[in-house]
């Protein structure tokens, strides 16, 4: 109902191109654009989609299937021959109303749509696994992207022409300052007093400030793929650290931890050289112990007067301790 809302699937296209089209040759850019709008139009409403309004140089649509959402940019990439073309979908709440439509489902799926390139159609993971069970050409990763008021990177898919995967950054580039803000609460957020995870605008500021890029240009299309990439790659890291963190914890072995970090670029960074000291520590009080037994290394550390054993057995309770005090 209109002004109310509801669950919907979000198509935008874009033209690539139509500017510097439209510069040399107004009309015959206009008339392509007619053309192929037209096409596109066809293929959405023989899909049973709806085309909400023009943004331009491409169309807004919505679609009560995610699938046929999909089917339709897929039916409309051949016929749309006009100009160049690229397509995003997305699934989320949105609120209709007359000739328009809002929330962040739209938003989301114009922050995709940079993702995609001529003659490609990218979707979110949310889209993916609703159409999972249906019969579609099967979909490839690109990667992850950074969505602003979305905690959580969104995982990306895409259809048709080749979409490259997301860059990895050398994190040469980063700088510490950006490792020691970022990584300071979020990898060690359950030692005691740690610092909280920064969220993505702390990120973004750190790196504009690192830059020095003024506030002008810190939204420039470059910069903002080149710290979203950054995030990305940095909640990647930290979610292979988590990983490995609660392997470690599950076997009672430090030694992964270890070595995890010794060959991750997270290890070569002040935070990471504290975590591998503290997890170096951990694995001391096993061999002290010469056991891995929680209980026994705690017993025989507990007794010993030795300082480092005693700085040895802190960090492994710190990781192991509701292991240790397990009756």
């Amino acid at each position: 109902m209109v002004g109310e809302k509801v669950l919907r699937t979000v198509v935008l296209s874009d033209a690539v191109g139509f500017t510097a089209r439209m510069q040399a040759d107004e009309p015959s850019a206009l008339a392509a654009l007619s053309s192929d709008h037209l096409a596109f139009r066809t293929a959405v409403e023989g899909h049973e989609g709806v085309v909400v309004k023009s943004t331009g140089d491409g169309l807004l649509c919505l679609f009560e299937s995610p699938a046929q959402a999909v089917r339709a940019c897929l039916a409309a990439i051949p016929k749309m021959t006009e100009l160049q073309h690229r397509y995003a979908i997305h699934t989320g709440e949105v609120t209709v109303t007359e000739g328009d439509v809002f929330g962040d489902a739209v938003n989301i799926c114009a922050r995709l749509e940079r993702e995609a390139k001529p003659g490609s159609v990218v979707a979110s993971k949310m889209v993916l696994d609703l159409v999972k069970a249906q019969a579609l050409p099967p979909a490839k990763k690109v990667g992850r992207v950074i969505v602003r008021g979305i905690l959580e990177p969104i995982e990306v898919y895409s259809w048709g022409q080749a979409v490259p995967k997301r860059r990895v950054v050398p994190w040469s580039r980063l700088g510490l300052v950006v490792g020691v803000l970022v990584f300071g609460g979020a990898w060690i957020a359950n030692r005691p007093k740690a610092e909280p995870a920064p969220d993505e605008q702390a990120v973004r500021r750190s790196v504009t400030k690192m830059m020095q890029i003024d506030g002008a240009n810190s939204d420039a299309p470059d910069i903002e793929a080149f710290i979203d990439e950054t995030y990305a790659q940095v909640l990647d890291e930290v979610d292979q650290y988590e990983t490995v963190k609660a392997e470690a914890k599950k076997t009672v072995d430090p030694s992964k931890v270890v070595e995890w970090l010794k060959s991750s670029p997270m290890g070569k960074r002040e935070r990471g050289l504290r975590e591998i000291e503290h997890w170096s520590l951990a694995e001391m009080a096993i061999k002290l112990a010469g056991s891995k037994d929680p209980k026994a290394v705690s017993a025989k550390l507990s007794a010993s007067k030795d300082a480092s054993a005693q700085i040895a057995l802190k960090a492994f309770l710190e990781e192991f301790g509701a292991e240790a005090g397990k009756s």
